[in-house]
Formats: structure tokens, sequence, C-alpha cells
């Protein structure tokens, strides 16, 4: 699905009322932003506009806090693109693979997501979206709120405490979401990720802690 950059910019060609802002990053996370084409790293704090992407590697985590304050935590191997409002009260970003949680504390959100396989609105305050990275599969934990998926087989509609898995070229499937806390461990058990190319070790060292390493 195409994803295209919004219109509103100020002078330097970046939207600024829609800035959302990366405030956690554990291990290898990266993103592409504005005119650069080369993927590099992403600290907490890297500031995020319609058209940019963020991805994490292997072993590591990430969390994008929107411009509402709603957040959108990215599990390893993840690939997140911020995509401007269709309307101007929506959020809404691109999942190309990968897992998210997203969650907002405040007040039900109107958000909206493009993936490989299908299209949807959500407005609640929680759910997990998984696509895999082969583009085969998609899978919506919908915790609270209502969805609507579009999808190349016509429109499925969802409501809280619903699971949905849509593979390629197969009927959807829906069923309840027997535990919310299964459907979003990863989210809530978030250790801290060391790489340990980033750590000056001796010799001795590295043979001492070699198996931890």
């Amino acid at each position: 699905m195409a994803m295209v950059a919004g219109a509103q910019t100020n002078n330097s060609g970046r939207t600024t009322d829609e800035v959302s802002f990366v405030i956690e990053a554990a291990g290898g996370v990266e993103c592409v932003t504005g005119a650069n084409t080369n993927w590099h790293t992403a600290p907490v704090g890297t500031a995020l506009f319609a058209g940019d992407r963020l991805r994490t590697h292997e072993q590591s985590r990430a969390a994008v806090q929107l411009s509402d304050r709603s957040v959108i935590r990215l599990n390893e191997r993840t690939a997140l693109e911020i995509l401007p409002p269709r309307r101007s009260e929506k959020k809404r970003f691109g999942l190309s693979h990968g897992a998210l949680y997203f969650f907002d504390r405040e007040k039900p959100a109107d958000i909206e997501f493009d993936t490989p396989l299908a299209a949807g609105a959500i407005r609640g305050t929680e759910f997990v979206l998984e696509m895999t990275e082969t583009n085969s599969a998609l899978r919506v934990a919908l915790i609270d709120g209502r969805v609507a998926l579009q999808s190349a087989d016509g429109e499925i509609s969802m409501d809280a405490g619903q699971d949905l898995y849509l593979g390629a070229g197969q009927p959807p499937r829906k069923t309840a979401l027997l535990s919310d806390n299964r459907a979003i461990q990863w989210a809530l058990y978030y250790p801290a990720v060391l790489n340990p190319a980033d750590v000056s070790l001796t010799s001795s060292d590295r043979v001492n802690l070699k198996e931890v390493l």
C-alpha cells in the first residue's frame, strides 16, 4: 500500500503539528527521516514526522509516543512508518512486518493502520498488531475498542476481546481473545538490551564473560 508524506510542512519541509518521538530504545533501533535515504541510529528523543520510518533489529525494542500521547511499542524485527492522517482527527501508521502494541491511557483514540494484507480503522485504547515478515499473515488482537478492517475479501468488523487471524489467500478467522496478558507479554516484559559491540571489553573480560556474551 502506498505510504505518502503529509502536505502541511514548516519551512524545513517537515510537518510540525503531528510530531512523534522515540521514548524508548533498546538494542538496535534505526530510522530514516526527512530527505535522508540511509538508516541511522534512532536514540531516545528522535523526532518522527509523516513519512519517517523506524525499525528494530533482533533482540531490540522501541517505543514511540504519538502527538496525542498515545504509545506504540515495537517488538524486535519490526518496521513502522508514520503516515499522514486521512482525516485531521486520526493518527495513522504503516506496519510492513513485525509486532506492535498500542496503548492510550487517557481516552479512546482514532487510529488507522496500513499493512501489506489489510488496512484498518480502530477506535479504542489497546490492541496488538502483528505482520509476518513474509507478508503472509496478519493478526489483530483487540483488547479494547472497535475495528473495521478492509482486506481483499471485503470488510471485517471486530469488537473488544476478539482475536483475528488473516492469512494470504485464506478466509479470516476470528476467535475470542483468551488472555490479554498473553497477547502483550512481550510488551509487558521489557528488559534492557545490551549490545556487546557497544561495550569496551579487554581480551580477558571477553574470556571471563564468554558464556554471558
